[in-house]
């Protein structure tokens, strides 16, 4: 019970800094509607599902991570970020009408499949999730059984789900939607801006 404190603790921890899985909520939501912000959010709580059944399946045949396998993910993980940083500063310059309805927000070119492809992508390439999650597995005490490996792992998936869900909802109220209206341009750019410092912090640790 001691060490499910720990390990509780030190996920909520993780969860209150900023990373780029918030960032994409907020500019998914200022691009399209809180509904498709759902669906990110969904996406990332299933690419944080993957990624711990990875790593359980990893450490149970191999009994230990491939260094290099992280190591390779780093870079992947780096251009991801500069890619979503490309996008901030491309849409910065757009007008966007928060108070539209969701179907005129939405288009035909955005499926609730690629919105959570989004999620799932953003997850997944991220390594500050491949790390964090694998240095709390190898924690885990050796004669560990799986069934406590599996309920750990889904109480932490649906803690990253209930609480993207309520950012989102707190940013969808009226307060804040007026100041996201009003600023959204350097909203946009302060995201893309912190979507490449992590990835030229990635490069560089």
């Amino acid at each position: 019970m001691n060490f499910f404190v720990v390990i509780a603790v030190t996920h909520f921890l993780a969860l209150l800094s900023p990373g780029p899985d918030f960032f994409l909520l907020l500019t998914t939501l200022l691009r399209y509607s809180h509904r498709a912000a759902y669906r990110v959010a969904w996406g990332i709580a299933l690419g944080n599902a993957l990624i711990l059944g990875v790593l359980m399946v990893l450490l149970n045949t191999l009994g230990q991570l491939s260094s290099n396998f992280l190591f390779g993910l780093r870079y992947v993980g780096a251009l991801y970020l500069f890619y979503l940083s490309w996008l901030c500063l491309r849409y910065a310059h757009h007008h966007l009408n928060l108070e539209q309805s969701v179907h005129q927000q939405m288009n035909a070119e955005v499926t609730w499949q690629s919105l959570l492809g989004m999620g799932l992508q953003s997850s997944l390439l991220n390594p500050k999730n491949w790390m964090f999650y694998s240095s709390l597995m190898i924690l885990l005490p050796q004669q560990t059984s799986a069934v406590y490996k599996i309920s750990i792992s889904i109480w932490m998936v649906m803690v990253v789900l209930i609480w993207n869900i309520s950012v989102v909802t707190w940013l969808t109220r009226p307060q804040c939607l007026q100041y996201l209206q009003r600023y959204t341009p350097h909203i946009y750019y302060l995201s893309g801006i912190c979507f490449s410092i992590f990835a030229v912090v990635l490069l560089c640790i």
